[in-house]
């Protein structure tokens, strides 16, 4: 009796109205099951290949914050996913940094790290390093990107560099009170260098020069960086740096000082295929400048700025064009702004 008061069947002497009126019930009770079925979203349906793909766009802390606890499907590509960015300068809520204390990241699938002293991240470098030991990241990590408190502890990290096997990428942001001595910043220089044979790509992004005492280099030290940004250079210290270097290939330079401008070179930068510069401080002769490119004969692409111009030939674009031709005849794209002072 239970069993026909559940499907809404009521008691007749009539076995055949009995059973239509069951088969009646059944069949709008699957409806309604089908009706209740979860829904699945057209994103699920996308092959892991291109989640995976997706993955590469975002931080670590935005990908378990997104598919964590999902499905078995979600859950097992976060665990095995190897190529996690793993940026605590950019963890802002405590929600998400409990996510990633909460999940067994394994370390060895961090391909990319950023350690930082945000006062508005959750974390700073000290927790960061208490959690995660750095010594873990020695065997995979690429990419490396910190913001240190001060100079104690940007050159405990910097000792550390020469740790990493597989370090290609390094970049070191600082803004102190005080700037590092000389005798520190040339430390900082040789480790990084010329002790760490795997790096391809620098960004120095202080204010202070990282070229102190750089007569002091032995002639025979060179480094396998390609790719390099500065905050601020001269061009001796770009001498310096192309000289020491096997295969410079690009440089940005932010800053760019030619007033102490005594053009030593003798030989063309023979690897050099960019180079930009986003702003001249001082002014500079427009004879220099064309003297100094010159050498560049290998450059495909050349972005220049200067704040400084009272010479109309910085404007003048028949004499860049006969430039190019002579000196710079590989040169496929050149962009320059200059402020023009009548």
């Amino acid at each position: 009796m239970l069993l026909r008061q559940c499907f809404g069947i009521n008691d007749s002497n009539n076995d055949h109205e009995d059973e239509n009126t069951l088969n009646c019930n059944v069949y709008h009770l699957a409806r309604r099951l089908r009706r209740t079925k979860p829904n699945i979203s057209i994103f699920e349906f996308l092959p892991n290949e291109l989640i995976l793909n997706l993955f590469e766009y975002l931080y670590c802390d935005d990908i378990i914050y997104a598919f964590n606890n999902l499905n078995y499907r979600f859950q097992l590509l976060l665990y095995t996913y190897e190529y996690y960015h793993l940026n605590f300068d950019q963890i802002i809520m405590k929600s998400k940094f409990n996510l990633i204390e909460n999940l067994p990241l394994n370390i060895q699938h961090v391909k990319s790290l950023t350690l930082s002293n945000n006062v508005y991240s959750s974390t700073n470098i000290e927790q960061c390093l208490l959690k995660y030991p750095i010594e873990l990241f020695y065997i995979r990590l690429q990419s490396l990107s910190f913001i240190p408190r001060d100079t104690d502890q940007l050159l405990y990290l910097i000792l550390l560099l020469p740790n990493f096997q597989q370090l290609k990428y390094l970049l070191i942001s600082q803004k102190l009170c005080t700037n590092p001595s000389d005798n520190i910043i040339k430390q900082i220089r040789d480790i990084i260098l010329f002790e760490i044979k795997t790096l391809k790509y620098f960004t120095w992004d202080n204010e202070s020069s990282f070229f102190t005492r750089m007569n002091e280099a032995m002639p025979i030290e060179k480094s396998t960086i390609e790719y390099y940004e500065f905050r601020r250079m001269n061009i001796d210290e770009f001498e310096w740096l192309n000289f020491h270097t096997i295969d410079m290939k690009s440089i940005h330079i932010y800053a760019a000082f030619f007033y102490s401008y005594s053009y030593q070179q003798q030989q063309a930068f023979e690897t050099l295929t960019c180079m930009k510069i986003d702003e001249f401080r001082e002014p500079m002769n427009f004879q220099n400048l064309f003297k100094f490119l010159s050498f560049l004969i290998r450059l495909k692409q050349l972005e220049i700025k200067g704040l400084y111009c009272e010479e109309n030939m910085y404007t003048d674009g028949n004499r860049w064009e006969n430039f190019i031709q002579e000196y710079l005849p590989q040169l496929k794209i050149l962009k320059f702004f200059f402020t023009r002072w009548d």
